[in-house]
């Protein structure tokens, strides 16, 4: 097969793309294509196009797109063809809009585009007016937290819950044991927890001299504060790891 086009080149989570070429089989089944280690679940073909949807557990960045054809292999591009797609984050919601100042804070936050392993999404709180910038280091979790076996009292973490690389009670063994070392995150909600020594420092001047001790500070009012969230590839993962 060979790809001319692919439209549009920027997309999310849940979007759908079509790729444009020739030689593309009509048998949907037969076609495969990913983004990195996102997969676009094709859902037409016919011999000149091939139009697929990324799931909700699709990791933003730029990506070469590759389709696979079976027998055939995978498709070439046409020299004039873009070879890169951008998905893009989204942050749909922060959750709470008010912290405690002297308690635990904790900070969920809903979108698409996470990467599902945890210590690669940075997420940065920025206070302009303060000229200051918070670290909220993602809560993540370690495989031999998943269930054991299907009864098991562990958590329930596999693919269809957000962990697509998990490798939970279905899974070798010695797989498991493999991919211990490894920190996981849902791929579409975050879970963190502020610097609270900056926090603190921050906003305790800032505070009227008679503020009880549980004062409550608005600080994800988003007229305030923007919430950002990066994913920064800088480990590999191993593939035996992830049971490939």
């Amino acid at each position: 097969p060979i790809i001319t086009d692919i439209f549009p080149r920027t997309s999310s989570a849940g979007d759908t793309i079509t790729i444009s070429g020739m030689g593309f089989s009509p048998i949907t089944s037969t076609i495969s294509v990913n983004a990195g280690r996102s997969s676009c679940n094709p859902i037409f073909s016919n011999e000149t196009s091939v139009i697929c949807s990324f799931g909700p557990e699709a990791t933003s960045g730029s990506f070469q797109l590759e389709v696979y054809q079976n027998r055939e292999g995978k498709a070439l591009y046409a020299s004039t063809a873009p070879k890169y797609i951008d998905l893009e984050l989204r942050i749909t919601s922060v959750f709470p809009n008010k912290v405690s100042l002297h308690g635990g804070a904790t900070v969920t936050i809903t979108g698409s585009g996470f990467s599902s392993f945890g210590l690669q999404n940075r997420v940065t709180l920025t206070n302009s007016e303060l000229n200051t910038n918070i670290t909220c280091m993602p809560i993540v979790l370690k495989n031999y937290e998943c269930q054991l076996t299907k009864n098991d009292p562990g958590l329930e973490c596999g693919p269809e819950l957000g962990f697509p690389w998990v490798t939970h009670y279905d899974h070798d063994v010695k797989i498991r044991g493999y991919s211990n070392w490894f920190d996981f995150s849902n791929a579409t909600v975050i879970e963190c927890e502020l610097d609270l020594n900056k926090f603190n420092s921050t906003f305790e001047d800032s505070l009227p001299q008679s503020s009880e001790p549980s004062a409550f500070i608005s600080a994800f009012d988003m007229t305030n504060w923007t919430v950002k969230v990066d994913v920064v590839p800088d480990f590999q993962m191993d593939p035996i790891a992830m049971g490939e």
